[in-house]
């Protein structure tokens, strides 16, 4: 068969595959007729081929227009690569047609590359380049480390034609192990290569590294185009619908809502004194005109109905285009929800658990209509506030820096953050002429997020020093004094003893809760003066020398293990890398080394906005596989370049650079909007502090000569359990709970 009539064909086909596009599936086929791998196809081969839906096609990066992310050329986003697979009891095949634009043809070393999930954590990549020639690897989803993956009778061709190419490649199902009698497997196809533009996927992807989960779904084997349900009759004449699901779920605005189901009427949920509870519901507009809903609470407990906030969760647009709720918003006085014609909307609700009495608390809300012709809805929730007071669970909870005159102040207690960071050039500056150093920037800082509502009792400090960069000062005479110079280490010194005095005199803080951290991430020989290793290891040293009593906090750099001793030996508190120990899949040593050092452990993660809900509500529970106590922090709270909603814009400076921010700040007025990630990894702590609720009780029961030993390892599969990719922690926070239970007195 001629690719262009293959290609004729695919295209034929779209609207046929459409259901199952919009769904993010694939189908894998039975072939009603046998062929070859040879790129040179029987027609009758691809009769009843179900082609995907258009692959995405990511912005180029241009190094020539200052490195600015720019919009996809149009030449490339009428390239619609597209991919369909096929399958028998031997073999997976799998087919990609990629058009190119008549002045760009492929190069050699462009590549298709199918990316498999049968099941389980690791995934199977085969990549094939206009050569012919397959080269496979396998990664974890965690950390994207590759492992060696060597399938046999892997069959490939590619032929270039005049507009399109096809690849083609079959290999034994047999090569993906345990996993390959999976009947639903995941998997993205990306193209890689100037023809397409850089690079186009089938699923959502980083430029660089895949993203797993992220990953369609292929069903292995004919399944029958799904019928559409017809709605319940109660629901037919209906204009507004309400529907539950779940909360971490990624609605769309568009997604058609559940009418063949009765309408929502309740929505349970829980919660821990100490703590917020948050639970979620869908409104459906299903006319052709907007419509405008006032919220109210109409009836229920007085703690309930006092501490209830209702929001709105927005949506965000990915680089390369994919879109998710996220930003949570102000609702308008309060209760106003306006929802477009044909759209859904979703409403996010939160209560302060903090001091209501256990047991349930319902309220009833009303959601009336501004427009004519819409209907009156009700919805009633119930919440069941449980037993155990996390207010008990006193933990530090780092967030990175936090200037009280921009955006952390609104958010910092509804989140438990209580580590501030205190930078030495703004809060404890050099002496004047008379030695007296201005605390009034410090003075501030703490007073703000007091106000703010973080009780001063609760506050952690860490002097943020960032050795060499912030180190080096000039004195009231104009001198300028370098790092680790025996006149610097006078002065600085001064100003270290100084902070100290002040923030235990008039604050309170005393060395329990206040740390110094040398510098982010260093990395090297320590032996050598060049890198960021010997500031750290020496600065370290002369802090201790200047103050013995005050501890030190480092995050060294995950990918030197042979100088991880010095850092144990000389630091008090640290913070290794969590996402290379994730479910225990590199560098056990490592956290074992971490975790058996005697030290205060916490963790940190680097997360962009493409990193899902799951994996931001996971962090906690890595700490917890790992035996670390701490924090688990992640990076960062607004840490954006440009605008904090555009995923492709740049800084200042052209440099391109990801979007960190897990919450949305506006700097003309330092209100902050957070996001379901936010909110995600913030139910993760309180899973972990009910987690430090249960041991703690135990600890006491021990203590009393009791046997815990069943419930101890119930808690301990449970860990094993929730350190998983895509766990579904609601499930686990349920199996927790009934865990605390038990334990309550």
């Amino acid at each position: 068969m001629k690719l262009e009539n293959i290609m004729s064909a695919a295209l034929a086909a779209v609207a046929v595959c459409a259901a199952h596009a919009a769904q993010n599936d694939i189908n894998a086929i039975k072939p009603s007729f046998p062929f070859k791998i040879d790129a040179d196809l029987v027609e009758q081969a691809y009769v009843g081929a179900e082609w995907s839906a258009p692959f995405r096609v990511m912005d180029p990066e241009s190094k020539e227009v200052n490195g600015l992310y720019l919009v996809p050329d149009k030449k490339f986003t009428g390239c619609n690569t597209k991919v369909c697979f096929f399958v028998d009891p031997s073999n997976i095949t799998g087919s990609v047609i990629a058009p190119y634009p008549a002045d760009v043809p492929p190069g050699a070393d462009e590549k298709i590359e199918f990316h498999f999930r049968p099941k389980g954590d690791v995934v199977f990549c085969v990549a094939v380049n206009m050569s012919e020639k397959a080269t496979t690897s396998a990664y974890h989803t965690d950390t994207l480390k590759e492992r060696v993956w060597a399938p046999r009778d892997i069959k490939a061709a590619v032929d270039v034609g005049k507009h399109s190419v096809l690849v083609e490649f079959s290999i034994p199902r047999a090569s993906f192990g345990a996993g390959a009698s999976a009947a639903v497997w995941r998997c993205n196809v990306i193209r890689r290569g100037a023809s397409c533009g850089g690079l186009s996927s089938l699923a959502p992807t980083n430029r660089e590294l895949p993203a797993p989960e992220k990953f369609v779904r292929l069903k292995l084997g004919h399944v029958e185009s799904e019928k559409p349900i017809p709605p319940l009759e109660e629901n037919i004449s209906k204009k507004t619908f309400l529907w539950g699901d779940a909360i971490w779920d990624d609605t769309l605005p568009e997604v058609a809502p559940p009418v063949h189901m009765k309408e929502l009427e309740k929505i349970a949920f829980s919660g821990y004194r100490g703590s917020r509870a948050v639970c979620s519901f869908r409104v459906s507009n299903l006319a052709d005109s907007p419509a405008l809903y006032n919220l109210n609470v109409i009836s229920g407990s007085d703690g309930l109905v006092k501490n209830l906030r209702l929001r709105e969760v927005g949506y965000l647009e990915l680089r390369g285009g994919e879109r998710i709720p996220d930003p949570i918003f102000e609702l308008p006085i309060g209760g106003v929800l306006r929802i477009a014609p044909r759209s859904t909307a979703i409403v996010w609700a939160d209560v302060d658990c903090t001091h209501l009495q256990p047991g349930k608390h319902l309220a009833k809300i009303l959601l009336h209509p501004g427009y004519s012709g819409f209907e009156k809805k009700r919805v009633t929730l119930q919440l069941t506030v449980e037993e155990p007071d996390l207010r008990e669970i006193d933990m530090p909870v780092f967030f990175y820096a936090q200037s009280h005159r921009t955006q952390a102040v609104p958010i910092s207690a509804e989140y438990d953050f209580n580590v501030l960071t205190i930078a030495p050039h703004v809060h404890y500056p050099p002496a004047d002429a008379n030695g007296n150093i201005d605390f009034s920037e410090l003075d501030a800082k703490l007073a703000a997020f007091e106000a703010g509502g973080l009780p001063k009792r609760k506050m952690r400090i860490m002097l943020y020093s960032m050795f060499p960069n912030w180190a080096g000062f000039k004195t009231h005479d104009g001198r300028k004094l370098k790092f680790l110079e025996p006149e610097w280490k006078v002065e600085y010194g001064k100003r270290i003893k100084a902070v100290v005095k002040h923030l235990r005199e008039k604050h309170g803080i005393g060395y329990d809760r206040m740390m110094l951290s040398t510098l982010d991430e260093p990395k090297g020989d320590p032996s050598d003066p060049k890198t960021k290793a010997w500031a750290a290891i020496e600065g370290a040293k002369y802090i201790r020398s200047v103050d013995p009593k005050l501890r030190l906090f480092c995050n060294p750099w995950a990918n030197e293990p042979e100088y991880l001793q010095q850092y144990l030996d000389l630091y008090d508190v640290l913070e290794p890398y969590l996402r290379r120990m994730l479910n225990g899949t590199e560098d056990p040593d490592i956290a074992k080394r971490y975790r058996e050092s005697g030290k205060e452990i916490w963790s940190y993660t680097i997360y962009v906005k493409q990193n899902t809900v799951h994996q931001y509500r996971r962090v906690f529970w890595g700490n917890a596989a790992n035996g670390f106590d701490g924090s688990a922090s992640v990076y960062g709270l607004t840490a954006c370049t440009g605008d904090p909603f555009d995923s492709y814009d740049t800084n200042a400076k052209g440099t391109n650079v990801s979007d960190y921010n897990c919450a949305f700040r506006n700097p003309r007025t330092g209100q902050v909007a957070p996001s379901r990630r936010l909110e995600a990894w913030y139910q993760g702590l309180v899973d972990f502090k009910l987690l430090k609720w249960c041991r703690m009780r135990l600890a006491e029961r021990e203590s009393r000569g009791e046997d815990v030993s069943k419930i101890k390892a119930k808690l301990e599969r449970l860990i094993r359990d929730a350190d998983v990719p895509r766990g579904d922690f609601e499930k686990i926070r349920v199996r927790l709970v009934n865990i605390a239970r038990t334990l309550a007195p």
